[in-house]
């Protein structure tokens, strides 16, 4: 089993917490060996690897794979959707039949989507340069990957993209002024050495990862195994809620911040509603335009997170 990610990420550094949980459900009879991405095939191979049974199994995150699968693009949230409690977001991904679709888009490619997991809030905004107000991101350089990208465009800085591997180098040797990951880049990646400032808020509280499995690995699983796998997946899952929350904890407070070398900024209430407007009204209605099975969904996430 791999992760797409490297060491530092917490999604895969807890990984084991699976693959054990596996091991003792199943009093033995099932063991999982993981591997960090690109120790066993490169990261962006993961998905087709999986299919094709070349590695049995994956953690990953679906938006990787939304050329292949448009509506996995929704795994990432939309800016300023996914918020609220982790209970109630996870629900709102259940009731409006997320999971079933994600699951189906997954099928179509030989793979079972055992369930998802949080890699808490992003994008987490980590920069060289202060951002106390709204006309402070003119000229801003910026590591940002989809839409993220997108709408720190719309505010007037410019982005581009480097594997995450690469944005310690980058922020040190200031090829860039900024970088987004997820919130584990600050300690588990040691982002907090090159970096001067945390921006606040997040534009999404959480985001989504995924368990697949080869299908015909699965099929080939008696029942109790398979029920062994899922309930391994669910404590999976509570260890990443644990992690990024405690994490999230941790690196927005400011005594703290001070410590790891960096001073945490939160954006004007007032510009932080404009970026709302503003995103709303130009990146949803681009993001339903990618595909006629976003249109739909974006219209979903509207009814839910579209209101003031």
């Amino acid at each position: 089993m791999a992760s797409i990610f490297g060491p530092g990420d917490f999604s895969a550094d807890l990984l084991p917490v699976f693959a054990n949980a596996v091991k003792e459900k199943s009093k033995g009879r099932l063991e999982i060996t993981t591997f960090y991405g690109d120790e066993v095939v490169p990261f962006m191979q993961t998905w087709p690897s999986v299919e094709k049974g070349i590695i049995d199994a994956a953690q990953t995150c679906g938006a990787f794979w939304s050329s292949t699968e448009p509506t996995l693009l929704l795994e990432a949230g939309l800016p300023f959707t996914f918020r609220g409690s982790y209970k109630d977001v996870r629900k709102a991904v259940d009731e409006m039949g997320l999971m079933d679709t994600w699951r189906a888009a997954y099928a179509r490619h030989n793979i079972e989507l055992i369930d998802i997991h949080c890699y808490g809030p992003y994008a987490i905004l980590c920069t060289n340069k202060p951002i106390r107000k709204l006309e402070d991101f003119k000229g801003v350089k910026i590591r940002a990957i989809m839409w993220w990208g997108d709408l720190y465009r719309m505010l007037d800085a410019s982005t581009g993209f480097i594997p995450g591997s690469e944005v310690y180098m980058a922020l040190k040797m200031k090829t860039y002024d900024g970088a987004v990951y997820s919130i584990d880049a600050i300690r588990g990646m040691k982002w907090h050495e090159v970096m001067d400032y945390l921006i606040l808020p997040w534009w999404v509280d959480w985001y989504w990862g995924d368990i697949i499995v080869n299908k015909k690995t699965w099929d080939s699983l008696p029942d109790d195994l398979k029920k062994a796998v899922k309930d391994a997946a669910r404590e999976y899952a509570d260890a990443n809620l644990k992690k990024y929350t405690e994490e999230i904890e941790i690196v927005t407070n400011p005594a703290k911040a001070k410590e790891l070398g960096y001073e945490v900024i939160t954006l004007p209430a007032a510009d932080v509603a404009k970026i709302r407007d503003m995103t709303i009204a130009e990146i949803w209605p681009d993001i339903a335009s990618i595909s006629p099975e976003l249109a739909p969904w974006v219209d979903k996430f509207k009814q839910i997170w579209g209101g003031k």
